[in-house]
C-alpha cells in the first residue's frame, strides 16, 4: 500500500518524451500512489494565468522529475526553439522548480539523451545542468525504476524526519502497515511520565508526537512505534 507523503511532479515535453512520462507515472504509482503524482500543466483552462497555476502546483510538490529526451533542448515550432520562448510551459516549469524555495529537482535522461550544456539554455534554467541526473535505461527499465524509487524514498524519509503525527494516525499507520514511523518521541523524561498521563487520560489519540522514519533511536526519550502501539492499547499501565 502506498504510504509516503512525498509529492512528485513529472515534467516532460509531449513531442519528446510523452510515452516515457506515462511509463514513469505508471511505474511510480504502486509505491507512492497516483494522488501523490502530478503530471504536466499542458491542459490549463482558458483564462487561467499559467504562470500562477504552475507556481501553485509546484508549491504542493516535494520533488520535480524533469524528463529529458534527445530533443528536449532543440524542439522548435513556427516561432523558433521552444525553450527560447518566455511563455513556453516546460521552460516555466523548470524555472519555477529551480527558483527559491526550490524543490528537489532530478533530471531524468531517457532514450540515450545527455545533459545539455549551460550555454545551450536560457539563463533561468541553466541551473538544471549542474544537477545529478538519473539515467533511465530502455533495456533495464525495472532496475532503473528501482534505483529511482530508492532515491525518492530517501528524500521522503528526510522530509518526514522530525515531523509530527497524532497518536491516532501513528496507530493507524502501524496497524495498516501504511508507512508508519520507526520511532515516536514520548517526552517527559526517560520514564515517559508525560506519555503515561496521555494514555491514562486519552489525550494520546489527538496529541501530536514527534516521529522519526529511519535510523537508530534519536534519544532515550523515544521508543519504537511497536512499543507505542502496545502502550496505547494496553492503557494506563503501559510502560
Amino acid at each position: 500500500m502506498p504510504g509516503t507523503s512525498l509529492k512528485i511532479f513529472i515534467s516532460y515535453r509531449r513531442a519528446d518524451t510523452a510515452g516515457y512520462a506515462g511509463w514513469l507515472n505508471y511505474s511510480l504509482v504502486p509505491v507512492f500512489g497516483q494522488e501523490q503524482i502530478f503530471r504536466d500543466v499542458n491542459t490549463l483552462q482558458a483564462g487561467v494565468d499559467f504562470r500562477d497555476e504552475i507556481a501553485r502546483t509546484l508549491r504542493q510538490c516535494d520533488v520535480f522529475l524533469c524528463l529529458i529526451g534527445p530533443g528536449w533542448a532543440t524542439i522548435s515550432d513556427a516561432d523558433g526553439r521552444r525553450l527560447d520562448q518566455p511563455d513556453d510551459v516546460l521552460r516555466l516549469e523548470v524555472a519555477t522548480a529551480l527558483a527559491p524555495p526550490k524543490q528537489v529537482v532530478i533530471p531524468i535522461l531517457v532514450q540515450g539523451a545527455s545533459m545539455p550544456e549551460p550555454a545551450e539554455l536560457p539563463e533561468d534554467i541553466k541551473g538544471i545542468t549542474a544537477l545529478n541526473a538519473h539515467v533511465m535505461s530502455d533495456g533495464d527499465w525495472d532496475r532503473s525504476i528501482a534505483q529511482l524509487v530508492s532515491r525518492l524514498e530517501v528524500i521522503g524519509a528526510k522530509k518526514e524526519a522530525g515531523s509530527k503525527l497524532t497518536g491516532k494516525e501513528i496507530l493507524r499507520r502501524f496497524r495498516e502497515d501504511d508507512h508508519p514511523p520507526t520511532w515516536v518521541g514520548r517526552n517527559g523524561g526517560s520514564k515517559g511520565k508525560e506519555f503515561r498521563e496521555d494514555v491514562a487520560t486519552g489525550r494520546w489519540a489527538d496529541k501530536a508526537y514527534e516521529v522519526e522514519f529511519s535510523g537508530g533511536s534519536p534519544s532515550r526519550n523515544w521508543f519504537s512505534v511497536a512499543t507505542f502501539a502496545a502502550a496505547v492499547e494496553e492503557g494506563p499501565d503501559a510502560p
